[in-house]
């Protein structure tokens, strides 16, 4: 458990148990914007990095008696949901971050724990409580389909920092017959439509009449998805990579791919602009929310013959690498405008009782 200042009550309870595992998505948004660095300006109790069994300790035995010894704290949930005691002891505190809404939407894809203890969870917050945060546009206005009439949503984006240390590239088509090399990233679940992936740019490379490599980077999820690849010889799966072995894959790749049939945020998109890859990604509103300013095909993530033709149809043309990075730098400084506009609302947000935030 660790503390920012040690001498009056916390103005904040933050759940921090889902840290210190593999960084994922949700990771990464916590430390950038829930870390003790980022809220150094606040009297903040961040709880331990746990297990998954710690986890559920926290959420519904530690949380709820430091809420109860700290009755002016906001309690925030940056990554999983809260525990339904929490929201319902101290529902007018209790400010989720939501990520997506998968855990409501798509039961058939999540494993055991998910259905058992995240979804219930989630369900019982998204329905009850008053105040949540949210990552983009997209987020926000799925969740209002979801909670009560007042509830006050307030988006916080997190900045596009080039965490990778990426080096930006002019890429072309690769000369004469060498392959052209797409690269993926992410979590191996069925969400991402890999599968797909690897049918599409098998079916490319017949269509173009050329070697076309599939590169995917992300640690194993569920749904055993690692071995279906393998059918494929043409998709090389390299697990779940350093952050130089990382930079090196997308350094030696021409182009990003990311056929995923829904996401919340699509924060590997934004991350790898900083090396100028010019992207191609499911035709699904919050990929036109974070990357229609960068040099972007958007392909529908279902059938197979169109999305063929259209990135074929791309490929051909000379658009489609030209200016990729100055484009890639214009889409990241616009996304930056807006998460800074955020944070500003945040702190302000943070700095207010919670009945002045509309926590009634």
């Amino acid at each position: 458990m660790s503390k920012n200042q040690s001498n009056a009550s916390p103005s904040a309870l933050v759940d921090y148990s889902h840290m210190g595992r593999k960084i994922t998505g949700i990771e990464r948004i916590s430390a950038d914007l829930f870390s003790p660095d980022a809220l150094a300006e606040f009297d903040v109790l961040h709880t331990s990095h746990a297990s998954a069994l710690g986890m559920i300790r926290a959420q519904w035995l530690e949380i709820p008696w430091l809420a109860s010894r700290n009755p002016d704290a906001k309690l925030l949930f940056p990554g999983f949901p809260p525990s339904i005691a929490a929201s319902m002891l101290f529902g007018k505190r209790v400010i989720p971050y939501i990520h997506d809404l998968f855990l409501l939407e798509r039961l058939d894809e999540l494993n055991i724990r998910a259905r058992l203890y995240m979804r219930p969870s989630f369900i019982y917050a998204i329905r009850h409580l008053r105040n949540f945060f949210v990552n983009s546009k997209t987020t926000e206005a799925n969740l209002r389909k979801e909670c009560r009439a007042d509830a006050n949503i307030m988006t916080l984006r997190p900045r596009a920092e080039n965490v990778f240390g990426f080096e930006e590239i002019e890429r072309h088509m690769p000369a004469d017959n060498a392959p052209l090399r797409f690269v993926m990233l992410g979590t191996l679940e069925p969400r991402k439509n890999y599968e797909y992936a690897a049918e599409l740019t098998g079916a490319l490379a017949l269509k173009i009449k050329r070697s076309v490599e599939l590169h995917i980077s992300g640690r194993e999820g569920w749904g055993n998805i690692a071995d279906k690849l393998v059918s494929f010889p043409h998709v090389h799966y390299h697990g779940y990579l350093s952050v130089s072995a990382l930079r090196d894959l997308v350094g030696q790749s021409h182009a990003f791919l990311c056929t995923s049939l829904d996401e919340g945020l699509g924060l590997p998109l934004l991350e790898v602009l900083y090396s100028g890859i010019p992207m191609v990604v499911s035709d699904i509103p919050v990929f036109r929310e974070v990357a229609s300013l960068a040099s972007s095909t958007f392909i529908p993530n279902t059938s197979l013959e169109q999305a063929c033709a259209k990135l074929a149809e791309v490929l051909e043309a000379p658009g489609f690498f030209n200016g990729s990075l100055a484009r890639a730098k214009h889409a990241t400084q616009n996304w930056n405008q807006l998460a800074d506009a955020d944070m500003e609302a945040f702190r302000a947000f943070m700095r207010r009782p919670l009945a002045l935030n509309g926590g009634a």
